[in-house]
């Protein structure tokens, strides 16, 4: 059926969350000097990846003068340790297998833990621990004595059932499986190590996908790129969402979200993550990177991630952010990684319906005819994540909205905005005076063409826009003056 001639693809990658996506992490890497980083997003139910922001970038248009090097995608292809991220799923393990309890108490030694090869350090003295309270100071002998409690086995199993030491299989082309070495291989000192994320070696892709297991109630889902496929002259198909196994059980996955949203709290590590409104569950890592001039771990260069749920009672989107080499003191996590996913979040949020308290506005809309039929909007959003329909190609024009005399007024339209970050609604059928009564209580720059009523606009509806920076083009048209046929149609054929 393909033959030689090619077909279509149509992606998971949702555009407007991706260019917004680009711009935070753009953000963020000049705001803490970091060489390069990422920004993951990917719905934790359907392993649909809608955001793979990665920086440096590169311009495609010119691959021909890009060293094929700089086009390697990070998040599939670049194997890194990740800290204490992986308390999170050594604590899954450990509370789904009856290692350990939730109310169990772990004495963290005054700060100072000794193992066979190593002294074992946090950075503060502790005390007595819960799991929870391990998960939110992030304590290394908390994680210590939890790995050895589960055994090096039983902590291989588990790491080995969130899918790491083997590829996703995204399809996502040479795809690395990271680095995983067999229990059997493990001293206790590497046992250790591995407890807080230090020896062993993941994929942010990987980390987005055991992240959506402890999202989604246990299950490991199968992360996906492509939507739907076409053949020449045939019909979309579209993929299926897989889920591989179960991980953990689903009261394990409730507990453990619970205590990583202690993580996200005014007393744990990634304060700088919390979203005004909406519960968030996640965990930071400050991975010290390995010096290959003297074979051993740096003391001034990191890699800061998080890995963050929202909302954390109802999950429908996990981030994972991550930043290369941030500068001191916003070498961390919590200080780096964190802040770019509570820039990021509020726009993978709104698109699934989900607004922050902050800075909502809302505004009636005039009950008023709809633009003509015969004028093609600018660009075609497509339909909602999580409805998009394979039938119709990507791109192609909506089809055109005619209104009946009799038709009610439209719905009350509601901007969102967070911080800088503005989601544009749908300004068709508005006037000149609603529109900049909308744009103007949050800052948008607009420019308005012709009379009328809004017809077409660019940015099209949905896309996330930096307030002030960007402007926001908006058509107007004379509404259309309804036909006898349509006048008839509404009054149910009377004349």
């Amino acid at each position: 059926a393909w033959g030689t001639a090619g077909g279509d693809v149509a992606l998971t990658i949702d555009a407007a969350l991706q260019a917004d996506a680009e711009r935070a992490l753009e953000a963020a890497v000049e705001r803490t000097g970091a060489r390069g980083g990422l920004v993951l997003a990917m719905d934790p139910h359907t392993g649909e990846i809608l955001s793979a922001a990665e920086w440096p970038g590169f311009d495609p248009s010119r691959f021909r003068r890009t060293p094929y090097p700089a086009t390697r995608s990070s998040a599939f292809l670049d194997a890194m340790e990740p800290g204490s991220a992986m308390k999170a799923f050594l604590v899954a393990g450990a509370l789904d297998r009856g290692a350990i309890r939730p109310t169990d108490v772990i004495d963290t030694e005054g700060g100072h833990l000794r193992v066979p090869g190593k002294t074992i350090t946090d950075k503060h003295d502790y005390g007595p621990l819960d799991p929870a309270d391990v998960l939110r100071v992030s304590s290394n002998i908390g994680a210590v004595k939890i790995g050895y409690a589960l055994g090096p086995r039983a902590h291989f199993e588990t790491l080995r059932a969130f899918g790491f030491g083997s590829s996703t299989h995204s399809l996502f082309p040479d795809e690395s499986s990271g680095m995983l070495r067999s229990w059997k291989e493990w001293r206790p000192v590497d046992h250790a190590t591995i407890s807080f994320g230090q020896g062993i070696s993941v994929t942010p892709v990987q980390l987005a996908a055991a992240t959506s297991a402890i999202a989604n109630g246990g299950v490991l889902v199968r992360p996906r790129l492509v939507a739907a496929r076409r053949a020449p002259g045939g019909p979309w198909q579209p993929t299926r969402s897989e889920v591989v196994h179960r991980v953990i059980r689903g009261e394990t996955a409730q507990t453990l979200l619970g205590m990583l949203e202690t993580v996200v709290s005014d007393e744990g590590t990634a304060r700088a993550a919390a979203l005004p409104g909406v519960r968030v569950a996640g965990k930071t890592g400050t991975a010290q990177k390995w010096d290959e001039a003297t074979h051993t771990y740096s003391q001034t260069k990191f890699r800061a991630w998080f890995i963050g749920v929202a909302p954390a009672d109802d999950p429908r989107i996990v981030i994972i952010s991550e930043l290369d080499e941030p500068q001191h003191p916003l070498h961390t996590g919590g200080a780096a990684a964190a802040p770019l996913f509570a820039q990021v979040a509020p726009g993978q949020l709104a698109q699934r319906g989900i607004f922050l308290h902050r800075g909502e506005v809302q505004i009636a809309r005039a009950d008023t005819p709809a633009p003509a039929a015969d004028l093609p909007p600018v660009s075609n959003p497509g339909p909602a994540l999580g409805a998009r329909s394979p039938t119709a190609a990507p791109g192609a024009p909506a089809a055109p909205r005619v209104a009946p005399a009799s038709a009610p007024a439209p719905p009350t339209l509601r901007l969102s905005a967070f911080r800088d970050r503005v989601l544009l609604p749908d300004f068709s059928g508005l006037s000149k005076s609603e529109v900049t009564q909308v744009t103007a209580k949050n800052g948008l720059r607009v420019k308005l063409e012709g009379d009328g009523l809004a017809v077409r606009q660019d940015p099209p509806p949905g896309s996330v826009v930096v307030a002030g920076n960007e402007i926001v083009r908006v058509q107007f048209r004379p509404a259309a003056t309804p036909t006898d046929e349509q006048i008839a149609s509404a009054r149910g054929g009377r004349p």
